[in-house]
C-alpha cells in the first residue's frame, strides 16, 4: 500500500469514528431483539483515534500529524514545527489572522505544489503589506528591516513580475526559506505591535 493510500484511509476513518458507550440489549416495536452500544461519542472517539494515529504518523519522513479537522499535514523538520504550531494571536481576522492561517494550511498540506508554496509566501507578504499601510508595522520594525521584507517578495517573483526579478533559483529551497522567515517575523512583529499598542478602554 502506498503512503498516499494509507493516509487517505486514516482520514476516511477519522471522519466516521465514534467512541461507543455501554453494551446493552434492545428490542424493536416488532419484537426483534438485538444488542448494541447505548451511546456513541464522536468527539471522544476522534480524540483517541487522532492520538493513536499521530503516534505513528510522526515517524513518517518528514513527519506528519492528523489535524483536528481530519487532514494529515506535515509537521515541519527540526525546530520549524514550533513556528508552524505557534498560536495565531487575534489581531485582525479578515486582513491578518485568516491570511496567516490559510498560508500555514497551504504550507502544511502534504500534497502541496510549488505554486502552493509560492501562494503561502505571497499571503504572508500581503499581511506585511497591510500592516505597513495601516502604520502598524513601524511599531515593531524600523524602516530598513521592513524594507528587507518587501525586497524579498518583490525581487523573487512572489508578488510582482518584471525583468529585474530573480528567476533562476531553486524555488523549493528559497520558498521554504522565505516562508519560515516571514512566519517567524510575523509571530514576533504581531506580538510586539500588541505589546506596544495601548489597549482600548472598555465602554
Amino acid at each position: 500500500m502506498s503512503e498516499e493510500n494509507l493516509f487517505s484511509i486514516i482520514e476516511f476513518l477519522y471522519d466516521r469514528i465514534s467512541k461507543p458507550g455501554e453494551w446493552a440489549d434492545f428490542s424493536t416495536s416488532t419484537g426483534y431483539n438485538y444488542t448494541d452500544y447505548t451511546t456513541y461519542d464522536e468527539a471522544a472517539g476522534k480524540a483517541e483515534f487522532r492520538d493513536a494515529a499521530n503516534a505513528i504518523l510522526c515517524d513518517f519522513d518528514p513527519g506528519y500529524e492528523l489535524s483536528v479537522q481530519g487532514e494529515i499535514e506535515t509537521l515541519g523538520s527540526g525546530g520549524l514545527q514550533y513556528i508552524l504550531g505557534s498560536e495565531i494571536v487575534r489581531f485582525d481576522e479578515d486582513n491578518v489572522d485568516s491570511k496567516v492561517a490559510l498560508a500555514i494550511a497551504k504550507w502544511k498540506n502534504r500534497s502541496r505544489t510549488l505554486d502552493d508554496m509560492k501562494e503561502s509566501v505571497r499571503l504572508l507578504a500581503d499581511v506585511f503589506e497591510f500592516l505597513k499601510h495601516t502604520k502598524k508595522l513601524e511599531i515593531a520594525l524600523d524602516s530598513s528591516d521592513a524594507s528587507d521584507l518587501f525586497n524579498i517578495a518583490n525581487n523573487f517573483s512572489i508578488r510582482h513580475h518584471n525583468q529585474k526579478q530573480k528567476a533562476n533559483y531553486d524555488r523549493f529551497i528559497w520558498y521554504s526559506w522565505m516562508f519560515h522567515y516571514y512566519l517567524a517575523t510575523y509571530h514576533a512583529a504581531i506580538r510586539l505591535i500588541q505589546k506596544k499598542t495601548p489597549a482600548k478602554p472598555k465602554i
